[in-house]
């Protein structure tokens, strides 16, 4: 996830859990919230795909799926 977000242009800050192997992450920018990030489609993968909702869970081997749309937006 650090890569991914580094490379949406986020600075991003790690912390690590005690002896565990969980670790924090974080980004600067107080205005990213990630649901609507991941939903809008916003985000690009390594590869420059958009990041679709079961990618940004770690649910799925694949990067992109069908192209589903959960809401647009009009100027």
């Amino acid at each position: 996830m650090k890569q991914l977000l580094e490379r949406n242009g986020y600075e991003v800050k790690t912390k690590a859990e005690g002896e565990t192997e969980l670790l924090t992450i974080g980004v600067t920018d107080i205005l990213f919230n990630p649901i609507v990030s991941v939903y809008g489609r916003s985000l690009k993968s390594l590869t420059g795909k958009r990041v679709t909702p079961a990618y940004w869970l770690q649910q799925s081997d694949k990067e992109t799926e069908a192209e589903v749309n959960y809401w647009t937006f009009k100027a």
